[in-house]
């Protein structure tokens, strides 16, 4: 079973690593858990992570995702995630970390799950299953994770592909 990761301690360790870039790059912190923006000229720019609305399974662990948006408005409603801005080479990076922390995760005892409605158990069960198809553009990739070191990795990873994805994002629209 893995240890708990409160929302509060996934957006804390992605902050650790990608508050600095945005404060040095002129951004200032957006208003939800954790997001910043910049104003260039007519528009904003709003980056954002959130964390998928089920939150964290002792024995899945969690994902959150980046979201970026051109808007009129510093404040995130629906952006362009990260995925649609990454190579395909970036993301069968992803791809393959993904599976890295999938082989960490524990299968669950069939008590924890036994009550689910089938469907829900087809579902979550095959959330323990390897990434075996490459992912593409417009596939609606989260970042899984089961500890701090996996957030970490995600963060650093981010942190890369930023001045590009903040490049298309502003082109865009």
């Amino acid at each position: 079973m893995l240890e708990q990761l409160k929302p509060i301690d996934v957006y804390s360790q992605l902050k650790l690593t990608l508050a600095t870039w945005f404060k040095t790059n002129g951004y200032k912190r957006a208003k939800c858990q954790l997001g910043w923006y910049k104003q260039i000229d007519d528009f904003y720019i709003v980056i954002w992570c959130h964390i998928y609305k089920h939150g964290f399974d002792r024995y899945e662990g969690g994902s959150f995702n980046i979201e970026f948006q051109r808007s009129s408005e510093p404040t995130p409603v629906h952006g362009t995630r990260l995925a649609l801005f990454l190579s395909d080479h970036e993301r069968e990076e992803v791809r393959i970390y993904q599976n890295e922390v999938i082989s960490t995760l524990t299968y669950p005892p069939q008590s924890y799950y036994e009550y689910l409605p089938t469907e829900l158990i087809d579902f979550y069960l095959k959330r323990f299953n390897s990434v075996e198809k490459p992912y593409h553009k417009q596939n609606d990739i989260w970042f899984r994770y089961a500890n701090r070191e996996h957030l970490d990795f995600w963060a650093k990873f981010i942190l890369k592909k930023l001045p590009e994805c903040i490049d298309q994002a502003t082109s865009v629209g």
